[in-house]
């Protein structure tokens, strides 16, 4: 064989079993539960990977919050109990006794208040700063309990707290390279864009992890993914972009399973209420009817979305199951175009509108549905994709009509109303990367029953006030509810006892099991 013959047999070796290389080289055992995320985490400091879900998500295996989130996303004690006053403006925390970090020192209050005084320090630059400035001071009576002063009464402050992982006192300078904490797995080893070894605290406070030994897999790619599950180098995969065909094929491979349960990411159809035409509700409400969401949700989505009649997840404390739904109905679509001054035309379309979304395959194929399902009822969708960085900045800047956008997290709790809805929260040129009400709506009922939740301190009556927002915004459709994709989890017949909250933590893995 010649040189080039032999060359040819090489390279086709060498595509052939690139795929299994990265399985191969670092040979694991069968005791450790192998996790695929699809990029590197941003950093290991929790002060600093707030932003990121992959990072994020990582470090809920190292660190802990004072709080968390329940499934109807109530606030509940972590490493910490608490109460507050009755206007809001004190919260004292009774850290629980017998929590350890992981080096073998006691979580005590001044871990707690060292944590927040480098979230405040001008000096630290941390990106969440801006959240809690709204604390005067913080006192520590005793080594179990902290008392934050705010220097106004805030409803929402138990809220800001999930995110903030406790780090060790004096830590901040060290931790990004040597990350500490109270959580059930410590780091052990890390290899950059490759993968990071955690093994059990059998000291956790809340017992220790079922899996002794975790492997976080770097891969980035659906098809080496989806192989190495296939070849049994890979144990789980949770919401790593696997496309719902990916999915569905999945879920009938032998010695795979796929569970399927309520999320929060929220899809809608963003709509500019500047805008000279879609600034009439009764064109909104003819796009929200003309669109059969069945329809998507089952050829695009494989049932892996349900529908959203609101911002709200059905599973939220404050959620209104009796605001307006806007199921498919192209005559009273039609009706409504009438009325809005749009009446049919025989041979050209009733109007025209643009729709934006990112050049992301599945976005690109919901907005080509969206522009067939409305050329029914009269309406023609010109469609434009941008890279996701683009499509952004313009939705913001309010440079189009309408988009196909999503929100993650932000909805999981009511202060969405005054992040998306308010008057205040639209850009302006001053603040114009600020990305909060998007549509550019403006309501002064709103703004009122807004501001009235934030200065009620009864859950029960701030319920009733948000129900009232609910059934305003669903009157006024400033943007279309879409649907709410679902967390998917992909696992082999090995593991067992998943079961991903809507929020998507990772605080599951702790009851994980591996069968040998």
């Amino acid at each position: 064989m010649n040189l080039r013959g032999v060359l040819k047999v090489f390279v086709i070796f060498f595509i052939i079993t690139l795929p299994f290389l990265s399985a191969c080289e670092n040979p694991i055992s069968s005791d450790v539960l192998v996790l695929a995320v699809e990029k590197d985490p941003v950093t290991f400091d929790p002060l600093r990977g707030t932003g990121d879900a992959v990072t994020a998500h990582i470090l809920q295996l190292i660190f802990d919050p004072l709080v968390v989130k329940d499934v109807h996303f109530n606030v509940v004690p972590r490493l910490a109990t608490f109460e507050h006053s009755d206007d809001y403006t004190v919260f004292t925390f009774h850290i629980k006794p017998g929590i350890k970090f992981q080096n073998g020192k006691d979580l005590t209050s001044a871990d707690v208040r060292y944590t927040f005084d480098t979230i405040i320090n001008p000096d630290r630059k941390v990106p969440i700063r801006s959240d809690y400035t709204i604390i005067s001071k913080m006192d520590t009576p005793d080594p179990l309990t902290i008392i934050f002063c705010l220097k106004q009464p805030s409803t929402n402050f138990l809220v800001t707290l999930v995110p903030v992982a406790i780090m060790a006192e004096g830590s901040a300078d060290s931790i990004a390279n040597n990350p500490i904490g109270t959580g059930p797995f410590r780091r052990v080893g890390y290899v950059k864009t490759q993968y990071i070894d955690f093994e059990s605290f059998d000291g956790y406070f809340d017992g220790p992890p079922k899996v002794k030994k975790v492997r976080v897999r770097v891969i980035p790619d659906d098809s080496t993914r989806q192989l190495e599950f296939a070849n049994g180098t890979i144990d789980l995969a949770v919401n790593t972009l696997f496309s719902p065909d990916t999915i569905d094929a999945m879920s009938q491979t032998p010695g795979l399973k796929v569970e399927i349960g309520p999320g929060t990411r929220f899809y809608y159809m963003g709509i500019n209420n500047q805008d000279p035409i879609t600034q009439s509700k009764l064109v909104r409400q003819a796009l929200a009817y003309g669109i059969d969401r069945d329809i998507i949700l089952k050829q695009i989505w494989r049932n892996q979305a349900r529908k959203a009649n609101g911002p709200l997840p059905p599973e939220h404390w404050a959620y209104d199951p009796d605001t307006r739904v806007y199921d498919f109905n192209p005559t009273l679509a039609s009706q409504l175009l009438d009325q809005a001054g749009y009446p049919k035309k025989t041979n050209e379309p009733r109007l025209r509108l643009r729709m934006s979304s990112s050049s992301v395959a599945q976005s690109r194929q919901v907005a080509a549905i969206f522009q067939e399902q409305l050329r029914q009822i009269g309406v023609e969708l010109e469609l434009e994709q941008f890279e996701t960085q683009t499509f952004t900045q313009k939705t913001r800047q309010g440079q189009y009509q309408l988009s196909y956008s999503n929100w993650v997290g932000a909805n999981e709790d009511p202060q969405f109303f005054q992040f998306s809805y308010a008057s205040s929260s639209i850009p302006t040129e001053a603040n114009r990367y600020f990305p909060g009400n998007r549509a550019r709506y403006s309501n002064s009922e709103i703004d009122q029953l807004i501001d009235e939740a934030s200065h009620t301190y009864d859950q029960d009556a701030r319920k009733a006030i948000y129900f009232q927002i609910q059934k305003i915004i669903a009157e006024d459709l400033p943007m279309v509810p879409l649907w709410f994709a679902s967390n998917v989890a992909v696992m082999t017949d090995r593991v067992g006892n998943v079961h991903v909250d809507p929020s998507a933590t990772f605080y599951f893995l702790k009851d994980v099991t591996l069968k040998r």
